[in-house]
C-alpha cells in the first residue's frame, strides 16, 4: 500500500522533472540529441506513466511533452534540430484528428501556435529554405485557424527574391491554395504581375489559377485573372513553357463557352484576329482544341455548345476554314523562303500541329461539312509538290491515310 501511494507521488514529480530538464537543456546539448532519443525518451516514459496514471492523462502529458521538445527543437540554432522539430511538429498535426485517446485538440495547437510565436520561428529572420520546404502543412493549419496579417504576407513574398527559394514558396502557396481567402491569393497574384517574366514559373501561375477559383469573385475579378493568364500565354517575353501552362489554364478559365462574361462570338473572334495576323497561330490553335475539348461531346437534341455546335459556328459564321487556310499559305511562304523559328516553334512543330488541327476539325464537326476540294489541292500543292522538308510528305500522307479510312471525311464538295 505504501508502495503503491509512493509512486503515485514520486511519478508525476519525477516526469515533470524529466520534462523541465530536457527543455532547459542549452542549444549545443540540444544539437547532440537526435529525434531518435526523444522518441525513446517518450516510450520509456509510457511505461513509467503506466504504473499510475490513467490512459487518458498519460497522452495527456506525453503528448504535450512531446510538443514542447519538438517546439524547442525548432527554435534551436542548429539547422537540423530544427528540422527534427518541425517533423515533430507536423506528425503531431497529423495525428490531430486520430483516435479517442488523443487529448491534443485543435484548440490547444491555436494556442500553442499563438504563444509560442510559430510563424516567425518559420519566416522570421531564422528562415532557412530546408524549413520553407517542410512548412506547408504547419502554415496551412496557422493560416486556417489564425490567418495571415499584412507583414506576413509580406515576408512570405521576401523568400521570391531568392532564386533557390522562389519555387519553394509558389510550391508551398499551391498546396495551401484552398484555405486561402480571396484578399490574400489577390495580394500574390498582384505580386506576381509585377515580377520578371523570367521569374514567373508554372508554379507562380497555379497561384494565380487557384486565385481565379475561389468563390464570391466578381465578374471584374474574373476578367482580370483570366487576362492575366491570356496575356502571360500570348507573350514572348515569357519562357515557352511558361506560356503553354498559361495557355492551358487560361483555356479552363473561358470554358464552358456560354459563362458570362467569356461570349462565345467575342473569344472565338480574338482567336481568329492572331491567326488572320499570322502572330501566335500555334498557340492560338492549341487554345482552340483545349476549349473545344471542354465542351460536351453530344448530339442529344436540345443541348447547346456541343463540341459540334462550336465547331460549326467556327466554320459558318466565323469564316475559320478559310482564315486557316490563308494562315497555312502565309506560313508556307515564309518558311520557304527562309526556314526559320515561327511563334518560336521549328518547321516540322509548325507544320504537323496545323495539319493535326485541321484533322481534329473535320473529325468533330457536324457529318453534314465537308471540306471544299480546293483546300485539299492547296494542301497538296505545298507538302508534295513544293515541300518545304521530307517531314511534309509524312505529314501529309497521314493526313490523307485518315481522312480516306473515315468514310464520313471523304466526299468532297
Amino acid at each position: 500500500m505504501l508502495h503503491r501511494k509512493f509512486l503515485q507521488n514520486f511519478i508525476p514529480r519525477f516526469s515533470k522533472a524529466v520534462e523541465k530538464f530536457f527543455l532547459s537543456v542549452p542549444d549545443p546539448e540540444i544539437r547532440k540529441m537526435k529525434k531518435e532519443r526523444l522518441d525513446n525518451i517518450l516510450k520509456d516514459m509510457d511505461k513509467l506513466l503506466n504504473r499510475v496514471y490513467t490512459v487518458m492523462d498519460k497522452h495527456k502529458f506525453l503528448e504535450h511533452f512531446e510538443l514542447n521538445m519538438c517546439t524547442r527543437f525548432l527554435k534551436s540554432n542548429y539547422l537540423q534540430v530544427r528540422i527534427d522539430g518541425l517533423k515533430g511538429i507536423n506528425d503531431i498535426l497529423r495525428n490531430e484528428n486520430k483516435g479517442s485517446t488523443r487529448s491534443i485538440r485543435k484548440e490547444d495547437l491555436v494556442d500553442w501556435a499563438m504563444q509560442e510565436k510559430i510563424v516567425e520561428e518559420l519566416i522570421g529572420p531564422k528562415k532557412h529554405q530546408q524549413i520553407l520546404q517542410r512548412s506547408s502543412a504547419l502554415l496551412q493549419f496557422i493560416y486556417s485557424n489564425l490567418g495571415f496579417d499584412k507583414s506576413t504576407l509580406e515576408e512570405l513574398w521576401e523568400f521570391t527574391k531568392d532564386e533557390l527559394w522562389r519555387k519553394d514558396l509558389f510550391k508551398i502557396l499551391c498546396e495551401i491554395a484552398f484555405p486561402l481567402h480571396s484578399p490574400e491569393l489577390e495580394f500574390f497574384a498582384n505580386k506576381i504581375i509585377t515580377m520578371d517574366s523570367s521569374e514567373v514559373t508554372k508554379e507562380a501561375l497555379t497561384v494565380i489559377f487557384e486565385s481565379y477559383k475561389t468563390p464570391n469573385h466578381t465578374n471584374e475579378q474574373l476578367l482580370k485573372y483570366a487576362n492575366i493568364m491570356e496575356m502571360i500565354a500570348f507573350s514572348e517575353n515569357y519562357s515557352l513553357e511558361t506560356s503553354e501552362d498559361a495557355l492551358q489554364k487560361y483555356a479552363e478559365m473561358v470554358s464552358p463557352l456560354d459563362y458570362d462574361p467569356y461570349k462565345k462570338d467575342i473569344l472565338l473572334h480574338n482567336i481568329k484576329e492572331r491567326i488572320t495576323k499570322n502572330k501566335y497561330v500555334i498557340l492560338s490553335l492549341k487554345l482552340i482544341r483545349s476549349i473545344l475539348n471542354q465542351c460536351i461531346d453530344d448530339t442529344t437534341v436540345g443541348l447547346t455548345n456541343t463540341r459540334a455546335d462550336v465547331i460549326n459556328y467556327l466554320i459558318t459564321e466565323a469564316n475559320f476554314v478559310q482564315a486557316f487556310f490563308d494562315n497555312l499559305e502565309w506560313y508556307y511562304n515564309t518558311v520557304k523562303e527562309e526556314e526559320k523559328l515561327i511563334d518560336r516553334y521549328d518547321h516540322q512543330f509548325n507544320m504537323a500541329e496545323r495539319i493535326e488541327f485541321l484533322s481534329y476539325l473535320l473529325t468533330n464537326c457536324k457529318p453534314s461539312y465537308r471540306l471544299p476540294i480546293k483546300y485539299y489541292y492547296k494542301l497538296w500543292d505545298m507538302l508534295y509538290e513544293s515541300p518545304v522538308s521530307e517531314g511534309d510528305l509524312d505529314i501529309l500522307f497521314i493526313f490523307l491515310r485518315y481522312i480516306t479510312s473515315n468514310s464520313t471525311l471523304v466526299c468532297f464538295s
